[in-house]
Order: C-alpha cells, then sequence, then structure tokens
C-alpha cells in the first residue's frame, strides 16, 4: 500500500457501486479508482467529496497502472469560509480546471505545492483575491515554461521601447510588429511586475497586495495564461 494526501478535485461515478476521482497531491494529479464508492453503504461515500484534503491509501494494479484507493487516514473539508465567498469560489474552479489539465502528466513539485500554497492562502480573510490570483498565474507560466517575453520583441526580438502586450506574440512586442499585430497598451507598472516575476520566481506568491495600475491589467495575464495553457484567449 503507498501513503499519499492531496485535494479532490474531481469526482464522477463509474457505476451505481463505483467511482473515480481525480487528487492533486505533491506526486501530481492522477486519476484513482474507488471500489463501491458511489455505494450508500460505503464508509467513503462522503468523504472523498471534491475539495476536500485527504490522506489515503492505494495501490497499483495491473499493467495499466491503474490506481485503485482502498483506505483513508485522515480527512478535512475545505472551510465554508472560502466555498461561500463567491471570489475565492471564482479563483478556486479556476485552479480545479487548470490542474486537471495536468492529470496524469509528469509535473514538477513546484507546481504541485503552488496548488497547495494557493487553497491556504484563501483561508486569510484580508487575502487580495485578484492579487493572489495574478501571482499564481505569474509563477505558474516561470516553472511552466511559457513566461511572456518582456526584455526583447515576443515577435521578432528587437528591443522595445513601449509596454505594448501582445497575447498572440507572447509578450511584448515592439513597434514595428505592433502594426501587424493584436495588442493591448499596458503601463509600466504592468512590465514592471512581470520582471519581478521573472528575476523572482520563488518569492512571488508571497506578494497579493499588487497596486491597482498592474491589477488593471489582470485580465490581459489570465487571457495570456488562456490561450497559452488551454489555447484558447
Amino acid at each position: 500500500m503507498i501513503l499519499d494526501s492531496g485535494y479532490i478535485i474531481e469526482k464522477r461515478p463509474v457505476n451505481d457501486i463505483d467511482a473515480f476521482i481525480k487528487i492533486a497531491s505533491r506526486k501530481g494529479v492522477f486519476s484513482y479508482f474507488i471500489p463501491r464508492g458511489n455505494h450508500f453503504s460505503s464508509r467513503l461515500l462522503g468523504l472523498f467529496q471534491p475539495f476536500y484534503r485527504v490522506k489515503f491509501l492505494y495501490d497499483v494494479k495491473g499493467s495499466g497502472g491503474l490506481r485503485v484507493i482502498y483506505d483513508y487516514k485522515s480527512y478535512e473539508k475545505l472551510s465554508d469560509t472560502v466555498i461561500f465567498d463567491e471570489k475565492k469560489r471564482e479563483f478556486l474552479f479556476y485552479l480545479i480546471k487548470i490542474y486537471n489539465r495536468l492529470t496524469n502528466i509528469t509535473t514538477g513539485k513546484i507546481i504541485m505545492d503552488l496548488f497547495d500554497k494557493s487553497i491556504k492562502m484563501l483561508y486569510n480573510d484580508n487575502i487580495n483575491v485578484k492579487g493572489l490570483s495574478f501571482s499564481f498565474l505569474v509563477t505558474f507560466l516561470f516553472y511552466e515554461g511559457f513566461y511572456p517575453s518582456i526584455l526583447t520583441c515576443s515577435n521578432c526580438n528587437r528591443e522595445i521601447h513601449s509596454y505594448d502586450f501582445s497575447i498572440e506574440s507572447g509578450g511584448f512586442i515592439c513597434d514595428k510588429c505592433k502594426k501587424t499585430k493584436k495588442y493591448t497598451k499596458t503601463n509600466e507598472f504592468f512590465y514592471r511586475a512581470l520582471l519581478y516575476g521573472k528575476t523572482n520566481p520563488k518569492k512571488i506568491m508571497q506578494k497579493f497586495n499588487w497596486n491597482e495600475k498592474i491589477l488593471e491589467f489582470y485580465d490581459i495575464i489570465r487571457k495570456y495564461f488562456n490561450y497559452h495553457f488551454f489555447g484558447a484567449e
């Protein structure tokens, strides 16, 4: 038996008796089969639910590597203060959407720790959720290797002299390229925030009270993320 712990991010029935769940742990995001996990008589039925953090025992079966959960050691339900806060809940569902995409893919420990840290920060009553989301996205982009180009034009590598940002091209663009590319005019605050994230990736999650002159372009970094991670703007 293998002991692990993580957050349940999805549950679906296989039939009237069995269930599949997805768990995000420090090892990655994986699907697990729970025998009788959907049956009313199972003591696991009420415990293995989305947003629960569980410590569980599983084994790997067969040549296909099916992960089967047999028991649990402990569980913790996500606080109602997070679930019933509209902004926190929206960010939580966005996290789940992102990490669902990583299912059964080998993912670095830093990326999985980022998930855990983001959820824990939602317990802070004074957290600026948009600021937290900005920090999360910038950190994720850095460690997954598709950070926006900020030092040279993302389209032609020329020197840049403005803060024009092209989602499609992959970052800031020069005066020549913006004549043919769709872009958004940002500002120096946004540029410096992305520069800080690139040079201080381990510190970025310590910041969430970003200047509003930065967060006014939050939608730009989120659209950039969606475009390059999900394949749609």
